[in-house]
C-alpha cells in the first residue's frame, strides 16, 4: 500500500531494489558496458547501488546494510 511504501523502512529497500534491477538490466543488455566504467558514485542511499556496481559489495550485503539503515532511521524518527 502507498502509505506503507512511504515509510522509510520500506522506501529505502524498495529504492535499492529498483537501482539494482536497473543495474542488472544494463549488465544483461549491454554486457560490455561495465568494462568501460571507471568510476561509480551515489548520493546517500544511492551509494549502496554504486558500491554494488563497482563490485565493492554484493547485492545481499547491500540489502542487509540498507535494511539496517532504514530501520535505524525509522527508529530515530519515532
Amino acid at each position: 500500500p502507498d502509505a506503507q511504501l512511504l515509510q522509510t523502512q520500506f522506501t529505502q529497500p524498495a529504492l535499492l531494489a529498483v537501482s539494482l534491477g536497473a543495474l542488472e538490466a544494463v549488465r544483461a543488455n549491454y554486457p560490455d558496458f561495465m568494462r568501460h566504467v571507471v568510476v561509480t558514485a551515489g548520493h546517500s542511499l544511492g551509494e549502496y547501488g554504486a558500491l554494488v556496481a563497482a563490485n565493492v559489495i554484493d547485492a545481499p550485503t547491500a540489502a542487509k546494510l540498507v535494511e539496517a539503515r532504514s530501520r535505524l532511521m525509522a527508529e530515530a524518527q519515532s
